[in-house]
């Protein structure tokens, strides 16, 4: 194992393809951030090179003491980039030890992001890619691909890179701390390269939204801005289609993808060309709530499985349920992940019997598949059901609430004898009524939306809440943070 703890640029990627080359297999992964507590990080780090015991991580010269402290005990090989200019070249041969053999271990989000080693085989990874590229209909004699995403990621990993590089379509990367401090050299980049392919999760659509300005750019040649990775929004295809409509972005050139680590990538994509199906809040709404008290919430779909993928949804008692009831979403593929990287307790606790048992709710409909979220993220209230990510997103445009910087958990009240549920939000000031009045606001407007009362609303100092390594708010590690900090009277 040789992990691959670079900055984005050349040298991450020519050591991870060197590393696979000389029959090695390699694992991106994040260095720490200033997002991130690095007490955090380097304890995670620490147990999870205890578990996969790597050979060798290639990091940077200022990390190699911080990094040597978290792998006492295990002490692999501590390399800079400078080391290992020698000129020498592994033997091609020994790519990878066969077709089945483990080609690379994708590290899945956590707290700090990383946590379960997801092994992927050539073979799977090859055969996602072809039935993908299929799926996309790309051509290398006119696509290329625009980027920003990390390749610690599945979607920046196997889309953006080694999708371009199997197929010989040409990609241009941008650094992602770059394109969160300058969102729009993405669009430039797009523009001047004329590409016609890009990934992005849902909330970067907002972000180049809100960061346009009185920038102009030419985008009337992309084939497919593709949503993936969380929760897909027809708000968000709308503020982004009407925001760059006079760029020439069209609703068709929006679309959806549904896809994971343990899949390789791909499970189901939208149609190219074609704008995504919109599936209204009557159809897929949980509880008793009403028309009257509850904001409809309508759903995308997130297209039609790939060549080779079957999809289930299932009932609590893993019972296959019928075209347009909602359950957790089950994937069976000839290129499914070959387990968690010596984790068989995890591994058999999601992959049984061929499918992967993915916690993500969903439903299917006229052969196309709408996903609702994180089972997970499904909090329960009064014999009621709430999707954590729809409350968060019911507290969107209240003035003086950070964009991205609140979330809602659920944790157990014995007083209540039902669970309770929080919003955690940080603010931008310390003014106590100012910070009490937001608090009054937030709690109105989910009552307003989602005909819920918040049982605690907390407002927290700027840099409170802790994020996974691609900038997610971690439900769980912010659950526990606050239960410690803020117990309940």
């Amino acid at each position: 194992i040789v992990i691959v703890m670079l900055p984005h640029g050349w040298e991450q990627q020519a050591s991870f393809l060197g590393a696979m080359t000389m029959g090695a297999v390699p694992s991106f992964m994040a260095p720490p951030s200033e997002k991130q507590a690095r007490h955090i990080y380097l304890e995670s780090l620490a147990g999870l090179v205890a578990r996969i015991r790597p050979r060798l991580i290639l990091v940077e010269a200022w990390l190699v003491d911080a990094m040597r402290a978290a792998c006492s005990g295990v002490d692999p090989m501590i390399v800079i980039p400078a080391d290992i200019y020698s000129g020498t070249t592994g033997d091609p041969s020994r790519f990878g030890g066969g077709p089945d053999a483990v080609a690379l271990l994708q590290h899945s989000s956590g707290t700090t992001g990383l946590k379960k080693g997801v092994a992927l085989t050539h073979r799977a990874i090859l055969q996602q890619i072809a039935a993908y590229a299929e799926h996309l209909r790309l051509d290398p004699s006119r696509h290329r691909v625009a980027t920003w995403l990390p390749l610690y990621h599945d979607m920046g990993l196997i889309a953006c890179f080694l999708m371009p590089i199997t197929t010989g379509i040409p990609f241009t990367g941008l650094d992602p701390f770059e394109w969160v401090a300058r969102p729009w050299t993405l669009l430039e980049i797009v523009d001047r390269d004329r590409c016609t392919h890009v990934w992005m999760p849902n909330f970067a659509f907002h972000h180049l939204s809100r960061t346009r300005g009185a920038r102009r750019f030419s985008l009337g040649h992309v084939e497919a801005f593709i949503n993936c990775s969380e929760p897909c929004r027809p708000e968000t295809h709308a503020l982004f289609t009407q925001t760059f409509a006079d760029c020439g972005v069209t609703p068709a050139q929006l679309q959806v993808c549904y896809a994971m680590a343990e899949t390789v990538f791909a499970v189901t994509q939208g149609d190219p060309g074609i704008a995504p199906r919109v599936l209204d809040s009557a159809a897929i709404r949980f509880g008793p709530a009403t028309p009257d008290t509850v904001e409809p919430v309508a759903v995308l779909s997130a297209g039609r499985t790939i060549r080779g993928v079957r999809i289930a949804i299932l009932s609590e008692d893993g019972a296959a349920l019928a075209d347009g009831a909602i359950g957790e979403i089950a994937v069976s593929a000839p290129f499914l992940f070959a387990g968690y990287y010596r984790d068989p307790d995890r591994t058999a606790e999601t992959l049984r019997d061929g499918w992967y048992h993915t916690r993500d709710l969903g439903m299917l409909r006229d052969g196309e598949l709408y996903v609702l979220g994180r089972n997970d993220d499904l909090l329960i209230a009064r014999g009621r059901n709430f999707l954590a990510h729809e409350i968060e997103y019911a507290t969107h445009g209240i003035d003086g609430l950070r964009p991205g910087r609140s979330v809602v958990f659920g944790y157990n009240d014995p007083g209540l004898g039902t669970q309770a549920i929080a919003l955690v939000f940080e603010t931008a000031g310390e003014d106590a009524a100012a910070n009490a009045a937001l608090a009054r606001a937030v709690k109105e407007r989910v009552w307003q939306a989602c005909d819920l009362v918040l049982n605690r609303v907390q407002p927290v100092r700027p840099g409170w809440l802790i994020k996974t390594s691609s900038g997610k708010i971690s439900r769980a590690a912010n659950r526990a943070q606050f239960l410690q900090q803020f117990p309940m009277a």
